[in-house]
């Protein structure tokens, strides 16, 4: 299968460079795949398209402020992304210009104490820093970190506002971990969660730590050959009893966003458990896969030839999904983390 087959083109002023002033106001595409057809609508709407046969599974990551800012001995700026913590004070990043680093060299960081020594680099051209001082590193990133946002959000190191702060995470974020949002769930907002409680739709919560396997470019033509990062997940008993138990009663399996898609498909819903469920996921999800979980799906307009779209496409078909989009387009759709959102149903 052909990773050309998911390019398309896009009109850089779509992609949404900023997020609305309410979470709810995002347009809403809505796609039904038994009738084919494509409507609109608002997702301030979004209790009209569901109802107590739906069970919503929602992803409450916390991202946490991965992007830093460094500098090498003779001052030139680079800008550090912490992938995953691999040992105390060791990390795996990803930097730019990657073409000023080499290894052995320290990069220091804008607080005057801290600093990162490159140890290595790996074959995906990342580095291995060990920190110093490593003691109180989690606190010097709360305090110096900036959000990751995806570099097609365009910021300088000082522009990051106080709205990237609060929007470039969900609502119902708790557990922290991640180095990119599950945007899916962007839209929903207190007012949203609790009108749902009211009508009585049944919510439930996992965790999927989103890294870099859900961001990364394939580097492969035929995209059956790529291998997704593992992503570490947690789903507790309630959970997984609940999202269990709802299917075997017939009720729909509706997962917002792409990493609540892939951590329910990845979880044997056959057995029982008695302790929550921590483990690593590298399911890569594209067509010709055949969904055991999933019923419905809220997500974003994503990037072409990402393992995103390969997703939604196994979920609604290649030639629905590439109608969607030229709708989207046409219709100015605000596409990507900050823009709108569909509902496949």
């Amino acid at each position: 299968m052909d990773i050309s087959e998911f390019d398309y083109s896009l009109d850089k002023k779509l992609i949404a460079q900023q997020p609305l002033s309410r979470r709810e106001a995002s347009k809403m595409m809505i796609l039904n795949r038994d009738t084919g057809r494509i409507t609109h609508s608002f997702f301030y709407d979004f209790l009209s398209f569901v109802s107590q046969e739906y069970i919503l599974v929602l992803n409450n990551t916390k991202v946490f402020p991965a992007r830093l800012y460094a500098h090498t001995a003779e001052g030139k700026e680079i800008e550090v992304l912490l992938v995953k913590e691999l040992t105390d004070g060791v990390w795996e990043t990803m930097a730019k210009p990657l073409k000023k680093i080499k290894k052995h060299a320290t990069l220091y960081f804008d607080d005057g104490i801290h600093s990162c020594t490159v140890t290595d680099f790996t074959s995906r051209n990342r580095l291995i820093v060990t920190i110093s001082p490593s003691n109180d590193f989690w606190d010097f990133i709360e305090r110096y970190g900036k959000p990751p946002l995806p570099p097609y959000i365009k910021r300088l190191s000082n522009e990051y506002s106080e709205t990237d702060w609060n929007r470039y995470q969900t609502v119902f974020a708790q557990k922290t971990g991640s180095i990119a949002a599950p945007t899916a769930g962007f839209h929903f907002s207190p007012e949203i969660l609790n009108a749902l409680q009211e009508k009585n739709i049944h919510i439930t919560y996992i965790t999927l730590h989103v890294g870099s396997a859900t961001f990364q470019p394939l580097r492969v033509t035929n995209i059956t050959e790529h291998t997704m990062e593992n992503e570490y997940f947690e789903m507790s008993v309630e959970s997984f009893n609940k999202i269990k138990n709802a299917k075997e009663a017939g009720k729909k399996i509706l997962a917002v966003g792409t990493t609540s898609v892939r951590t329910i498909e990845s979880v044997d819903f056959t057995r029982s458990i008695t302790e929550s469920l921590k483990g690593w996921t590298n399911l890569f999800i594209y067509p010709g896969y055949e969904f055991k979980m999933t019923d419905a799906m809220l997500t974003n307009f994503h990037l072409p030839k990402s393992t995103l779209l390969m997703l939604v496409y196994a979920f609604a078909s290649k030639k629905y999904m590439f109608a969607a989009y030229q709708e989207a387009m046409q219709h100015e759709y605000r596409f990507y983390s900050y823009g709108d959102c569909m509902l496949i149903l």
